[in-house]
């Protein structure tokens, strides 16, 4: 399978969390996550390289509309969480149960994700064939095992 196929598979499948590694960066990639500032572009091109009918890209597309303001708000809430951190007082005597507080609600962030990153997962699967399924979790494998999962994104350009 091509490389660029192995790319926007992994994107939509790590959508979500992507979306919490750049609420960490905020700024940094204009776009949004890393290239897939545009989804419209991303479902075509998923459509393309996995061969999909116009009834599975219309699944995709909408699958990726209805997930985008979830997401926008588990980046924002992560974001906001992470610089009520770095804004608490040292010198605070509340200092540590303020940080507890905020630690929990970080792992009530990090749940939120999985949870949803899981629930696309599901709903992108649930539109794909079974040799498209297989092809994406093989995809997706071999770009862990080689480490470019995070790097998708530069080998498009």
């Amino acid at each position: 399978m091509n490389i660029r196929l192995v790319h926007s598979l992994l994107a939509i499948t790590l959508l979500l969390a992507l979306g919490a590694a750049v609420a960490e960066h905020p700024g940094r990639h204009a776009g949004g996550l890393h290239g897939i500032g545009n989804p419209e572009r991303m479902v075509e091109h998923m459509a393309r390289r996995l061969d999909m009918d116009e009834n599975q890209t219309q699944v995709l597309r909408n699958i990726v509309t209805a997930t985008a303001p979830a997401m926008r708000e588990q980046r924002e809430a992560i974001r906001s969480n992470r610089e009520a951190i770095a804004a608490l007082d040292v010198s605070d005597p509340d200092y540590a149960a303020k940080l507890d507080n905020l630690a929990a609600e970080s792992g009530r962030l990090a749940a939120d994700v999985t949870r949803a990153h899981g629930r696309l997962r599901a709903e992108i699967f649930a539109a794909l064939t079974p040799v498209q399924r297989e092809s994406l979790e093989q995809e997706i494998a071999t770009m862990r095992d080689s480490g470019r999962g995070r790097r998708w994104h530069k080998d498009e350009r």
